[in-house]
């Protein structure tokens, strides 16, 4: 409710073009922490540079970061609050566990799907609790400021009476048709449901397209995955940090998709940062493999992202003149 609480301070006094301008802030800054958290794990300038300019030019990103919608606030707490748990689990400095455990809070009172970086949180404690130079009681303490989020699920239990307030209606139309839910979970990762409505059929050809790039990424991790090398820390942080969160985030959205009637892959870009950092990480690897040029492989990748968002910046209010979020 964080969001919209704030947001409702000023929404009968200050336009609303205005107030999405702070979603295209939010949005920003959450590009300059993609690059700040993949040089935070360890990974290559290139993979940096990369998947920051992928989720730049992502149109899902772009449409909702010019929204009056709390995602651009919980991206961007999900990726600083992943920026300094990750130099906790580095260097276990009190400092930086004090501000990751402020930003948890302002994830999980974002949003609930935030909840998808729990993984990180339990790890960093853990890692500092267990090897930081600071009294117990003081790493105690630090880390116990995180457990203020758990105010967000009491105020749900005295408002709704569930701790989470999604819809847990069974929907048989959607459990007869999992397959067509995966395929608009793909979808809409990377053109958000209303950015399709303006795409003519061709989009699919985009679609399929990218999906022979995750396969493609797939094949090159896989071939990472089995060269015989030691449990280093980077490759814990990888695990903890960067997969876990990705597989929490599926795991959840799908059970949301399938067992509720709810239909949004939007909530799936809460690790949306993240699956670029292994997107681009397999696409160069498998293009070590096949001997092609990675910063070409990534250009066309990125262009093709451009061309959607140049066509739904065109057609976005002439196909929806209703919709309730436009483009600026």
């Amino acid at each position: 409710p964080l969001y919209y609480a704030i947001l409702a301070q000023f929404v009968n006094s200050v336009p609303a073009r205005f107030l999405r301008l702070v979603n295209v802030l939010f949005g920003t800054l959450a590009i300059l922490f993609t690059f700040l958290v993949g040089k935070e794990i360890g990974l290559s300038k290139r993979v940096c540079i990369f998947s920051a300019a992928f989720v730049a030019f992502l149109p899902t990103h772009v449409i909702v970061s010019s929204s009056m919608v709390n995602s651009p606030l919980g991206w961007l707490a999900g990726l600083a609050f992943s920026f300094y748990a990750i130099r906790v689990f580095k260097y276990k400095k009190s400092f930086d566990m004090l501000k990751a455990s402020a930003l948890w809070i302002v994830c999980v009172f974002a949003k609930y799907t935030m909840l998808s970086f729990l993984p990180v949180l339990i790890a960093t404690a853990f890692v500092f609790l267990l090897k930081g130079k600071d009294g117990f009681v003081k790493k105690l303490a630090v880390v116990s400021f995180s457990l203020l989020s758990l105010t967000v699920f009491v105020r749900n239990y005295l408002i709704w009476g569930s701790f989470i307030s999604t819809d847990p209606r069974s929907n048989p139309a959607l459990l007869n048709n999992t397959v067509l839910i995966l395929a608009q979970l793909f979808s809409g990762v990377w053109l958000q449901e209303y950015g399709v409505a303006t795409i003519p059929d061709v989009r699919y050809l985009f679609f399929a397209g990218y999906a022979i790039a995750v396969l493609v990424a797939l094949f090159g991790l896989k071939k990472i995955a089995a060269e015989p090398r030691p449990f280093s820390e980077k490759k814990k942080i990888v695990f903890f940090y960067v997969i876990a969160p990705i597989a929490l985030n599926l795991c959840g959205i799908l059970y949301m998709n399938l067992s509720a009637s709810v239909s949004d892959s939007r909530l799936l870009f809460e690790t949306i940062t993240l699956s670029a950092f292994l997107l681009f990480v397999g696409l160069f690897e498998f293009c070590k493999t096949v001997k092609l040029s990675p910063n070409l492989v990534g250009f066309v990748l990125l262009v093709s992202l451009l061309f959607l968002d140049f066509v739904v910046f065109l057609n976005f209010n002439r196909v929806l003149p209703k919709v309730v979020w436009p483009v600026l």
